[in-house]
């Protein structure tokens, strides 16, 4: 049948908590015999730290018949700290005489699902943490509609909020955060990238000063590239520090210029 052969799990359990079903991929992903199930409870299946959720469920079912409720739980593997991440879906069972007496849960083994988010999310976090050491984050300019999404990291640089809109219109952005004399040469160049959108790689390069939310001027080192005709990619860094010590050598080579030529009058 087509319950003996898939490869997900199927139980089926009673008001009393015992199985009155469980098809062979259950029983040999977690160890147990037919001769088992008929003499264990679900609750004795499971951690025990997970038995509230578990009885929530049933209530749902109980109470919701024909309404499928949703469950992630860790399945010990037989009675070993081993376990496997599932995902299942509980439904009530009414018979031919309209009675519930049986939950059927349908389940898949989603730890590699898990593992991988998990890894993606820690890479994202890694990337995360680094660009923020850096000063470092980065944007997107959406060529249709003339919005800048702006990276959490790049917000940060602007000291925006976490609330704020990660999403603004490239007027306002420029309206907002730019310095005013390096205006037309942002927009200018915003604007370019937008006539080259068909250029496929064509690269945005500048560095100005932008006034933050918090009102502190800093210098910001942009640089985007042309992904397709719809966006550009690119990624700004802090440069405030840099810039700060080559105009103060600026200044120091200039007072000693100054001195050099006053010297003969000395």
């Amino acid at each position: 049948s087509i319950l003996q052969s898939q490869t997900n799990y199927v139980i089926r359990i009673n008001r009393g908590g015992q199985f009155t079903y469980a098809n062979p991929a259950f029983l040999e992903t977690f160890e147990y015999s037919e001769q088992d199930v008929q003499h264990v409870l679900f609750s004795q299946t499971i951690f025990p730290k997970d038995l509230a959720r578990c009885q929530q469920v049933a209530n749902d079912c109980w109470n919701n018949p024909g309404k499928i409720s949703r469950l992630l739980i860790r399945k010990p593997i037989g009675q070993s700290r081993q376990f496997l991440w599932t995902e299942w879906e509980f439904l009530a069972l009414q018979d031919e005489g309209g009675q519930v007496n049986e939950i059927q849960g349908i389940g898949l083994n989603v730890s590699e699902k898990l593992q991988t988010q998990q890894i993606k999310e820690d890479a994202i976090r890694t990337l995360s943490y680094a660009m923020t050491y850096a000063k470092m984050g980065s944007w997107k300019m959406d060529f249709v509609s003339s919005e800048l999404s702006l990276s959490r990291e790049f917000k940060a640089l602007l000291a925006m909020d976490d609330e704020d809109p990660d999403k603004i219109s490239m007027d306002a952005f420029l309206h907002t955060y730019i310095v005013p004399e390096d205006f037309n040469m942002v927009s200018d160049e915003l604007a370019s990238a937008i006539q080259q959108k068909e250029n496929m790689g064509y690269e945005t390069t500048l560095s100005c000063r932008v006034i933050t939310k918090q009102g502190w001027m800093r210098y910001l080192s942009i640089k985007g590239r042309v992904v397709d005709e719809q966006m550009q990619f690119g990624i700004a860094q802090d440069i405030t520090s840099q810039k700060e010590s080559e105009n103060a050598l600026l200044n120091s080579e200039q007072k000693f210029r100054l001195l050099a030529e006053n010297s003969e009058d000395i």
